[in-house]
């Protein structure tokens, strides 16, 4: 189940997060007004920013998981063979398949687009979520990152 304080688990029960999110509508409450010294980067993330980049990673997750079984992706699994058994980040699609953060990241956002179900930013025509959610559930699976790490890396 994604969670975001303390869970470096990400992706597992895709369907479960999707009803959690469903039920927990967020009722967006003020941020902190932080000092104005503090990077953006660094600022917490408003309960409205969350619920959006949460919203963003299980749409993502909807557009992966029938892409990861079908051709490209499943061609460039193949093209990356010596970079899959190894490593923390997971390759969708097939049970337990781990890899390099690179290949993980690459095979994940082919897959995420494969069925042309993914997010478009409609002002740019393009899909922001297959290279940024990919590339940064990767790195945060990658370092053991929590779940509000992978939430600050997609937005910022």
């Amino acid at each position: 189940m994604i969670q975001t304080s303390g869970d470096s688990t990400f992706g597992h029960h895709a369907i479960d997060c999707r009803q959690q999110a469903v039920r927990e509508r967020p009722s967006c409450p003020p941020s902190p007004k932080p000092s104005p010294n503090t990077p953006p980067a660094s600022r917490p993330l408003s309960g409205e920013v969350r619920h959006h980049a949460k919203r963003a990673l299980i749409d993502w997750f909807a557009a992966l998981l029938p892409g990861a079984l079908l051709p490209p992706a499943t061609l460039l699994a193949q093209g990356l063979a010596d970079e899959l058994g190894h490593g923390q980040a997971i390759v969708y699609g097939s049970p337990g398949r781990r890899a390099s953060l690179r290949a993980a990241a690459l095979i994940n956002a082919t897959a995420s687009h494969t069925i042309e179900f993914d997010d478009i930013f409609r002002d740019a025509v393009y899909h922001p979520g297959c290279p940024v959610i990919g590339a940064s559930l990767a790195a945060a699976q990658a370092r053991g990152a929590d779940g509000e790490a992978l939430l600050r890396a997609i937005v910022v």
